[in-house]
């Protein structure tokens, strides 16, 4: 359902020339005439044409692969995340642990795939209502290794939500990062040409940044 549903975006925006142009632009430089941004998880659409195969000449051949590869790479489309925000208890394969994108589950509802479809679509998923409805899972989303991207992303695109609770959690998770993993100041930078890529605000984030400058000088 994700593929159909880039596929058509792709189709509309070029039949609308929306990829002659893009005033931002984010190392390595894309072409001037660029859709891959649209359709760029090969890996998984290699792996799905050989499931289809697979089906198509009834062998198991590339099952295991492809469930693999989905669990942790296939994107949900908006409407499931969607569904997922207004009735979380339908969805039974998506649980605390679940959402961390290192488990994942056959949704594809994981926090890493919120954050993108979040960036890539946030006309259609408001900020408010993702951060409200998702913000018993933020709050216990654990504090691991394994779970550093979740943790940075999502209290990236959170700390601008208009509820003061989850923003202070923002803060908080934040800073354990800082200072309980190998996270550092210099990865904080890392993540703003992509926001800036697909206009996402971020003014909390950005004075977040210039305080830590402020206090621990350039990095």
């Amino acid at each position: 359902m994700y593929f159909v549903e880039s596929v058509i975006k792709l189709r509309n925006a070029i039949a609308h020339g929306r990829f002659l142009f893009q005033p931002i632009f984010r190392w390595p430089l894309t072409p001037f005439f660029n859709i891959s941004q649209n359709v760029s998880e090969f890996d998984v659409l290699r792996s799905l044409v050989k499931r289809l195969i697979g089906n198509f000449f009834e062998i198991s051949t590339w099952n295991s692969d492809y469930t693999e590869v989905s669990k942790a790479l296939l994107k949900p489309p908006i409407k499931t995340i969607q569904k997922f925000m207004k009735e979380p208890e339908t969805f039974k394969q998506v649980t605390f642990d679940t959402l961390e994108s290192s488990i994942g589950n056959e949704t594809g509802i994981t926090w890493a795939n919120i954050y993108l479809s979040y960036i890539e679509n946030p006309k259609k998923l408001n900020l408010d209502d993702l951060a409200n409805s998702l913000k018993r899972y933020f709050f216990n989303l654990k504090k691991t290794e394994d779970n550093i991207d979740d943790i940075f992303v999502t209290s990236v695109i959170f700390m601008e939500c208009s509820n003061d609770e989850v923003v202070a959690e923002c803060y908080r998770k934040i800073e354990w990062l800082l200072n309980n993993t190998h996270f550092h100041d210099s990865s904080l930078i890392n993540i703003m040409p992509e926001l800036d890529f697909h206009h996402i605000q971020y003014p909390r984030y950005k004075k977040f940044i210039e305080m830590r400058r402020n206090i621990d000088g350039e990095f």
